[in-house]
């Protein structure tokens, strides 16, 4: 299953996807997106303290003109460019 995903506006080229291939935030650089992936990950640890959970999240890049994603194996989480 794959979809089409297309930055908001000009400058925005890196996408943070959930696990169900939702875009979560656009950015403008792959740090931008792994600290935002590091923020939501702290603030869930400390919220859930005993949980020794994993958010589902991958980092795509996107041309200006937008890309497919799918799927990189048949029950995985993570997304990638078709």
């Amino acid at each position: 299953m794959a979809h089409s995903i297309t930055p908001p506006r000009v400058g925005l080229t890196h996408a943070v996807v959930g696990m169900d291939g939702d875009v979560l935030s656009w950015h403008r650089s792959m740090r931008a997106a792994e600290q935002k992936i590091e923020l939501e990950q702290r603030r869930f640890k400390r919220r859930h303290p005993s949980c020794n959970g994993y958010l589902p999240r991958s980092i795509i890049s996107v041309p200006p003109t937008g890309t497919y994603i799918e799927r990189i194996a048949r029950y995985s989480t993570a997304w990638a460019a078709a």
